[in-house]
This record gives structure tokens, sequence and C-alpha cells, in this order.
């Protein structure tokens, strides 16, 4: 099972369009990627400029759909904090890029991510990493 962070999300969303839905329901991510994927919406439409109100409208209506049919998880509060600072604070990674080490580690699951330090700094702490496209081809391998 695979536990994809916010920019694989996003990225798996530009690349499939409508198709990413059915390719991410059921897979799993934090609640930290709710918080990602719309700040980078955030940032698209009001910092940089490359889209529109309307352009960034249907993509929170998009991203809403792919995080509501995805397994979002939440953090166990007494349980997690520890355990991802103690992560961030081993690694130097931000405590949200810990995070997502965090529960792959804890869980099992293999990190879907971009992020060339986070899939490094996983690797090191033992827990599987693929890239997008390895997921995908994943996925292709899958099926029937």
């Amino acid at each position: 099972m695979s536990l994809l962070d916010a920019c694989a999300i996003i990225i798996l969303v530009r690349k499939l369009g409508k198709d990413a839905l059915s390719i991410l329901k059921g897979k799993n991510t934090i609640v930290l990627a709710f918080f990602e994927v719309g700040n980078f919406i955030w940032k698209e439409r009001s910092l940089k400029k490359h889209i529109s109100l309307e352009e960034s409208l249907k993509l929170v209506k998009a991203f809403a759909a792919v995080l509501g049919a995805m397994n979002v998880i939440p953090p166990d509060i007494e349980d997690d904090m520890e355990g991802i600072y103690d992560i961030a604070t081993r690694t130097g990674l931000t405590f949200y890029d810990a995070a997502y080490v965090y529960v792959a580690k804890k869980d099992g699951f293999t990190l879907v991510t971009e992020d060339a330090e986070l899939a490094e700094k996983a690797a090191q702490l033992g827990v599987r990493v693929q890239s997008v496209d390895e997921f995908l081809k994943a996925l292709n391998a899958a099926k029937p």
C-alpha cells in the first residue's frame, strides 16, 4: 500500500486530469495534504497569477473530490507527535515532511513523492519510496 504526499497528488491530478480520481480512490495520504494542496492552489492564483479565479475554483473542486475519495489519515496526537518530532530532528526534515515519513514507516506504506530530499531521508530510515512514474507503473503492472 502507498502513502502519497501532496506533491505526488498534485502531479497526478495535473497529469491525469479526471482519471486521477479513479486512480487515487482509496489510496492513502495524511491530513496535511489537504492544507498543502489548498496552499498550492492559492499560490497559483494569488501569488504567481498563473490561473484565473474561475480556474482556481475548478481546481478546488477537483482536488476536494480527489482528497474526499482518498483515505486521509488523521494524526493520533498523543502517539504520533513525538515520533514525527524524532524523525524531524534526526533527519533535518521539516516536521511536515517528517509526518509523511513517520506514517509510512509506522504503517508499512510505500511513500510516493517527487521530493528528492524527502525520498532520500525516508529511504535512509528504511521506508520504501516510489516516484509518481514508478507508482503508476506499479498500478499498471497490477492490473489484470
